[in-house]
């Protein structure tokens, strides 16, 4: 993590998500979705393999594969790509490293979201970079739940730093930051 400052720079905040954290309030909707599709492929392909063209089955196979990482992948997805990141503020910017990528962001001039878990337990913040969080270029822009498991598969995912147990900290961190930022201009 120290490896990524800039010189000069100055590091005001670091941590890692929550891995244990796993559910955010769109899987009431995804959930059943997932068990539904998941539900309707078994049975559909199940039909069609009695007396059809080996195709058929297959092509069904691909569709139970994604109701299966609907209801449970996304999950394990989510705790591997929580393993590998950490997220920092320094007093010039915020960024997040997952495995080997970098991706960060000034800290003025940026809006940014924050939300807490039921419990005030957990916080998460997204910056609003520019970047979409659209699920493919054709789809007109469509939204898909950050931090759900199913994120991966956007083709542009906007900075964020979801499920931190020392929110205080991190949210202090910005605002000193963003007060070290307006005081040097």
């Amino acid at each position: 993590m120290l490896s990524e400052l800039r010189p000069g720079e100055r590091l005001l905040w670091s941590g890692r998500p929550d891995e244990r954290a796993l559910f955010i309030p769109a899987d009431g909707f995804l959930i059943p979705f997932g068990l539904f599709f998941l539900c309707f492929s078994v049975v559909w392909t199940t039909q069609a393999a009695n007396g059809a063209p080996a195709f058929f089955p297959i092509f069904g196979s691909l569709f139970i594969a994604i109701g299966l990482y609907y209801v449970f992948g996304r999950f394990f997805v989510k705790v591997w790509r929580k393993r590998r990141s950490f997220y920092a503020v320094t007093d010039r910017r915020a960024f997040a490293v997952e495995g080997s990528t970098v991706t960060d962001t000034p800290i003025v001039g940026v809006g940014r979201t924050v939300s807490r878990s039921r419990q005030n337990r957990l916080i998460s913040v997204v910056f609003a970079t520019g970047r979409s969080a659209t699920w493919n270029p054709i789809s007109g822009g469509n939204r898909m739940p950050l931090n759900s498991g199913l994120d991966g598969f956007m083709y542009q995912r906007p900075l964020a730093f979801f499920d931190v147990r020392d929110g205080d900290g991190l949210l202090r961190a910005l605002d000193e930051a963003e007060s070290i930022q307006l005081r040097s201009r």
